[in-house]
Formats: structure tokens, C-alpha cells, sequence
């Protein structure tokens, strides 16, 4: 039995939101303020009605709808949480009869949750099982709902050693009571008790206080002992530390560092939690963790996933995550990673529905699967920070890279300062990210925009005309003509055919990112351009030939005023005399600031302009 699905209403920052959750594992990322932690705190609300303490909602807790302009907005007066359970054996759809509804001839288990504000300002809540309103199950079912929560700003080392909720000693008596060996350890204190008192120093104490209290009150005498014998006090006397390689001594946690205790805490919890599956089979269990990666260095993070996507083997429960961690989200397969961000998307749904709709942007259903199992192995550490941006542009390398950031902050719009990512592609493998972008449905793309950036690489076979074979040989108006005539390279089309919507931007430069940035900074006369401050760039980082192209352009191209074929010349023979890809943008992103008169491409400002 699992938790399979979860409608909020008017719960915080959640005006109506419904999320589809895996069985098993359930990552929840996404930027800041996104309501991640509300949903965590909205699976609370009911599975505190238990046996735990009880979750409470309050006044801050109902949504206030903010319109455009407003500064107080409208304060909902209901909150309502339906929760779906599926998976349910046939014992558990015994224990659970009044929660079973029968939906599409399948049978799940739902229970509603609902808050109101009274006209007194006063806060209600009542629930409902089963598909009725009024339908109230027995109170003491909620005992068989289960929660563990770690908190983001927990303290793992005060938890561990805590000694009012000490899982490890919860672990134990756990244990002590299916093995009925209360009595050992009652023992174990009264033996301990003896020694005590023999000991020279409690022995001493207990006759001076007694030869004292005599006086007072002759016949009255003082007795020692370990005060608690329950079992709960006892095991929670125990606590971890970390031992010495070559003995049983040790050193206590909190000389220890944060993230190894966080590891700790989050293996005795699941400790806890095996124990209680042998005990209880049929009730439902819930670990929720937020940012579980706190405090830890990115491979025990992935040590840390691998542990927790493997701890459900014997279905213990089912797992809730909340991170920002790039690390963990390149980790974490499709159909257990939920984006949050404006609503909730499960990435695998976004390729189930392109799978379910394949000839309607021109691929085939093999297609789709290829894409989606691409982009599992491509999103990497870096790559998997897209999901947390506010938008994205795609380029095709490093030169584009580095400098966009540069470009966007001469436009007084800085990629960096509104959170857009900007994603080294290595190459032209667009189409499995504009798969996550183009759905028809809403819900079922990142709502944010995306920019392509990509070469037109008209003419592509224009790598064997070189620089000395432009100017010396005389095929600089062949090329330039080839290229006119040329058309975009295949995969443009593939990608435009899949821009559906207006989030999606598609930019193409007509030949190459570098010719582009010198086809830009070539102005109408032979001696504007010269005098550029790109111009000059390109004769420092790469002088000698430089240095034949503005003797050939001196020579060859009059003085006055420069046709679209004379400029496209010029371009044409600077690109081909540019340093290398990664050599010149380097060198360009370092200068770029001082660079006042430099044009930036048109194709590259649109795309800056199209996210925002």
C-alpha cells in the first residue's frame, strides 16, 4: 500500500495542485519558494493523526490569492487534501474497508482533509473516507499511517543523542520486547545498583548526608539507587560514538562532522523503520527527508541516494525527498524524479505523453524512448541544474558558454542575475531537451522558456578553404557565394518542427558562432572596421595572419562605403583567422568588458531578449 496520489487545495502557496507519486522513491526539486516543503507538510497533516503529534493548521496556513498589483490579497477560508492509497493486499483492503473507493474497476483507499475559517475567525477541521462526504472511519486506523520526518534545518547530533526520542533506543526496545527480555535488563540496573553503593565515593556520600539528616530527624536514613528501571530509560542511556580503530574506546558524535552524523541519523530511521515492517506488515510507512543532502560533499550524496533507493528491497516504505541538489537529480531515474516548479511534473509522464502522441511532432515512438534513455545518461551535475532555473539556454559549446553571459550583461540582462542556465550541449543533441519544453499539454512541460542557440553551418564543407587559399588563390568570392546559396544543415528543421509553443525560441546563426561575432563588428567602411575594437582583439591574439588579412583588405577593398558582399568578405577572411574556438572565447570573455563599441550578433540578442 503506497501513497499514489495527492490533491491540495488552498494550502499555503497551492491554489490546486495534484501530484502522481512512484511507489518507491519520490524526489521533489526545484528552486526556492516553489512549495516543496508544503507538500511535505501536507502528506504530515494526515499522517500525524495518529499515534505521532499531531500537525496543526493555522491562519498562515490557508492560500492567499495575489493578483497583480495587490499588496494583501484574498484569504481562501477552506483547505482540502484528498490522499490516494493503491497498492493495497487483501488484508489491508480488510483493515481499510471504510476507506475504499472504486474508481475506473480499481480499488484504492482515499481519505479527505478538510480546513475552514469560521466567521469568528476560528479554524475547523473535519474528514471524511471513501468517496462520501460524512463517511468518518474509525479514529484509531489513522495509527496504521506511519511518518518519519527529517526536517531541512535538523540537528542530527541532538537527535542522535536526544534522550526523550532516541531512535537507536527505539531500535532497541523494539527489539527487548519481541524477545521478552525486560527482565535482563531490569536485572542488568539492579546488579549495576549494587555496585554502586560499594563504591567508595557514593558509599562516603550517602553516610555523611545520613550522620547529617540524623540530626535533624533521628531514624530517618537515605537510600541510592539508579533511578529509572522502565526499559524505554534504560536503552535510551545508550549512544552512538565513533570507536577507535585498534579498541572499544571512542570519541563522542559531536566532535564528529555534521554530514557523517546526518548519514547516521538517516540509516538509524531506517533501522527503526525496518523493524517496524516485521512488525507491523500492514501498516503504511512514510520517511520524509528534506535536503538530505546537507552537509555532505557530492560523492557521499550519491553514496547517500544509492543507500535510499535501495533501502525500500523488502517494502519497507515509501520515500519523500526534498533537494537542491544537482548532484542527487543527475542521480535519480525519470520516474521517481517530480519537478515543482509553478505545478508538479514527473519527467517520465512528459515522455509517456510525447510517446502517446509521436506522429504529432514528426517522431516515432522508438524515437521518443532513444531521447528519453539520452537524456538519463546526459544530464550530468551541471546539466541537471536546468531544473532549478528560471529558464534555459541551450548552445552548442564552450565559446557560446562563456560568452552569452557576457552578452546578456551588456543587454542589462544578466542570464546569471535572473537564474537562467545556460547549458553546454558539447554538440547538437537538442531535441531530447526541447522533448521536456514542447508538450501540447500545460502540465506536462517546465514552465519556463528555452532558448536554442545552434549554427545554420550553411555550406558545410567550408573547413578546406583556408585563410591562404582566400587571399592567395583567390577563392574568397567562391566560398562567399557557396555560402549564400547554401542552405541550413538538416537538423534545423527537425528542431523548429518541434517549437509548439511560445516558451520555445529557435536562433540560428548563418554560418558559425564565430563567424557570426565577426560578421557583426565588420562596419560600412574598411576604416571603421580596423579601428574596432574587435578588430583589434583579433590582431593581438592572432597577429600573423591578422596581419594578411588587413594588408589584403587595404589592397583589395576601396575606402568608401562596403557592400553586403564585401562585408560578408571581410567576415570571412577574420574568421578564418581567428584563434582557436576555445582560445577566442576565453580571450574575448576576459577583454569583453573593455570591447564599448562591440556589436553583438542579432540572432544572439533575440535569444536573450526571449527569456525575459
Amino acid at each position: 500500500m503506497f501513497l499514489s496520489k495527492l490533491h491540495i487545495t488552498n494550502f499555503r502557496g497551492i491554489k490546486d495542485l495534484t501530484l502522481q507519486f512512484n511507489s518507491k522513491l519520490n524526489v521533489l526539486i526545484g528552486p526556492n519558494g516553489k512549495n516543496k516543503t508544503a507538500i511535505i507538510d501536507a502528506i504530515r497533516l494526515f499522517y500525524s493523526r495518529g499515534t505521532q503529534q499531531p500537525l496543526y493548521v493555522t491562519m498562515d496556513d490557508f492560500h492567499v490569492d495575489l493578483k497583480k498589483g495587490d499588496n494583501v490579497g484574498n484569504q481562501s477560508k477552506v483547505i482540502k487534501i484528498v490522499y490516494d492509497f493503491d497498492g493495497l493486499t487483501l488484508e489491508q483492503e480488510g483493515l481499510f474497508y471504510q476507506y475504499l473507493v472504486m474508481e475506473d474497476n480499481k480499488l484504492h483507499a482515499r481519505v479527505t482533509l478538510i480546513f475552514t475559517i469560521d466567521s469568528k475567525d476560528r479554524i475547523h477541521s473535519e474528514y471524511f473516507s471513501g468517496k462520501e462526504e460524512g463517511q468518518r472511519p474509525d479514529p484509531e486506523s489513522f495509527n496504521f499511517f506511519v511518518s518519519y520526518y527529517m526536517g531541512a534545518l535538523r540537528d542530527s547530533t541532538k537527535d542522535l543523542l536526544s534522550p526523550w526520542d532516541n531512535k537507536l533506543g527505539a531500535v532497541i526496545k523494539r527489539r527487548i520486547k519481541k524477545a521478552h527480555s525486560d527482565n535482563t535488563y531490569v536485572e542488568i540496573l539492579r546488579e549495576a545498583n549494587m555496585k554502586l553503593l560499594k563504591q567508595e565515593e557514593v558509599f562516603s556520600t550517602k553516610e555523611l548526608v545520613n550522620t547529617n539528616l540524623n540530626r535533624l530527624n533521628q531514624g530517618f536514613n537515605l537510600g541510592l539507587q539508579i533511578e529509572d528501571r522502565k526499559v524505554e530509560r534504560i536503552v535510551s542511556l545508550i549512544k552512538p560514538f565513533l570507536p577507535h580503530a585498534d579498541g572499544p574506546e571512542g570519541f563522542p558524535l559531536y566532535q564528529n562532522s555534521l554530514g557523517f552524523n546526518n548519514v547516521l541519523y538517516i540509516a538509524t530511521v531506517l533501522s527503526d523503520l525496518e523493524e517496524c515492517h516485521k512488525d507491523e506488515k500492514d501498516y503504511n510507512y512514510i520517511l520524509l527527508i528534506e535536503e538530505p543532502e546537507a552537509h555532505l560533499h557530492p560523492q557521499l550524496q550519491v553514496n547517500l541516494y544509492n543507500f535510499l533507493i535501495n533501502a525500500d528491497g523488502k517494502n519497507n516504505c515509501q520515500i519523500f525527498i526534498t533537494s537542491h541538489s544537482p548532484t542527487l537529480t543527475s542521480k535519480v531515474p525519470f520516474e521517481n524524479l517530480i519537478i515543482v516548479n509553478e505545478g508538479a511534473i514527473t519527467i517520465s509522464n512528459i515522455f509517456k505523453y510525447h510517446n502517446e502522441h509521436a506522429n504529432e511532432i514528426t517522431l516515432k515512438k522508438t524515437d521518443i524512448l532513444n531521447f528519453e534513455l539520452m537524456l538519463q545518461r546526459y544530464l550530468d551535475v551541471t546539466k541537471s541544474q536546468l531544473f532549478f532555473s528560471n529558464g534555459c539556454v541551450l548552445v552548442e559549446g564552450i565559446s557560446e558558454a562563456l560568452l552569452m553571459e557576457c552578452f546578456s550583461k551588456r543587454l542589462n540582462k544578466s542570464l546569471t542575475e535572473r537564474q537562467i542556465e545556460i547549458v553546454n550541449m558539447g554538440g547538437t543533441a537538442f531535441i531530447q531537451f526541447m522533448l521536456l519544453f514542447n508538450s501540447e499539454d500545460v502540465s506536462l512541460r517546465l514552465p519556463f522558456r528555452i532558448a536554442v542557440v545552434t549554427d545554420g553551418d550553411q555550406f558545410t564543407d567550408s573547413k578546406k578553404y583556408t585563410l591562404k587559399k582566400l587571399i592567395d588563390d583567390g577563392q574568397l568570392e567562391e566560398l562567399r557565394e557557396r555560402i549564400k546559396s547554401g542552405t541550413e544543415c538538416g537538423r534545423i528543421p527537425k528542431l523548429r518542427a518541434l517549437q509548439t509553443n511560445e516558451s520555445i525560441g529557435i536562433f540560428v546563426g548563418r554560418k558559425t558562432f564565430e563567424y557570426e561575432l565577426c560578421r557583426a563588428n565588420v562596419y560600412d567602411s574598411i576604416a571603421d572596421t580596423v579601428k574596432s575594437s574587435f578588430f583589434k582583439f583579433l590582431l593581438k591574439w592572432s597577429e600573423d595572419d591578422m596581419r594578411k588579412v588587413l594588408d589584403f583588405l587595404t589592397s583589395s577593398f576601396p575606402s568608401g562605403h562596403l557592400s553586403e558582399d564585401n562585408k560578408m568578405d571581410i567576415a570571412l577572411l577574420m574568421w578564418k583567422a581567428c584563434p582557436g574556438k576555445s582560445e577566442l572565447a576565453q580571450a574575448l570573455a576576459s577583454e569583453f568588458e573593455g570591447m564599448e563599441d562591440f556589436v553583438i550578433p542579432q540572432y544572439l540578442m533575440d535569444a536573450i531578449n526571449h527569456l525575459g
